[in-house]
């Protein structure tokens, strides 16, 4: 398994705490497929895809701190 964590730009300095995901290999050849086809790498590629999911959970954009629901 890959680390996706060292596949990750150099010149991008994301801030807070960075974790690191496995990522299984068979998920990862058609990853690779893809970064290749969309000119881009495999970090951005999950980063868009667990975006999309937290937007679609209703969970992205994260609330401001501090401000209640009501």
């Amino acid at each position: 398994m890959k680390i996706i964590a060292h596949m990750a730009k150099q010149d991008s300095k994301p801030a807070g705490d960075n974790r690191k995901f496995k990522v299984r290999p068979q998920l990862l050849i058609g990853l690779d497929v893809l970064a290749e086809r969309k000119a881009t790498d495999v970090t951005e590629l999950v980063n868009t895809a667990v975006r999309e999911l937290l937007e679609k959970e209703g969970l992205w954009p994260p609330k401001p701190e501090g401000k209640g629901t009501a």
